[in-house]
């Protein structure tokens, strides 16, 4: 019986004796911390008529965006733009209207405007400056491509 209190006693003892641990991280500078001195403040939460609780706000549902241009309002959008090109790159062009131009089976349906411009600058066919004038011609393709415009253009005058 001696033997069973005792190991009651034990078992007791043994429940009640704990190892205590603490571990200190200084984290302001006055115990060799990194933050300034007195950055660190503990408040009790407490509600007041200085520090009432705040009302609960309903989340802003957002707004539908709007619709999606056609291809048309999308091209009349942009003819400054294509003023702009024709008056860039085009010498002794004349901007006419811009349309929305779309080609069964293609996959990027362009902005289309409508110019004109000399013959003699432009035209292939005229000879002597065949070359002069396809450069001419290419390199006014390779810059409606980058501006992501077709074009057609009229012909005037004559050939020189």
């Amino acid at each position: 019986m001696k033997k069973t209190i005792l190991t009651i006693a034990i078992l007791t003892a043994s429940a009640f004796a704990n190892a205590e641990y603490m571990i200190q991280i200084p984290l302001e500078a006055s115990g060799g911390g990194a933050l300034p001195n007195g950055s660190i403040q503990i408040v009790k939460n407490e509600v007041n008529p200085t520090n009432p609780v705040p009302e609960p706000v309903e989340p802003e549902t957002p707004a539908e965006p709007a619709p999606a241009l056609t291809g048309e309002q999308a091209c009349a959008a942009r003819e400054n733009d294509a003023r702009s090109f024709v008056a860039n790159n085009v010498v002794n062009g004349v901007f006419e209207y811009v349309e929305f131009h779309d080609i069964p089976n293609d996959t990027s349906p362009t902005c289309r405007i409508r110019f004109t411009a000399p013959k003699a600058l432009y035209s292939s066919f005229c000879a002597g400056v065949e070359d002069d004038n396809n450069a001419r011609s290419i390199a006014l393709m390779n810059a409606a491509k980058a501006a992501n415009f077709s074009y057609v253009v009229g012909y005037t005058g004559v050939c020189k």
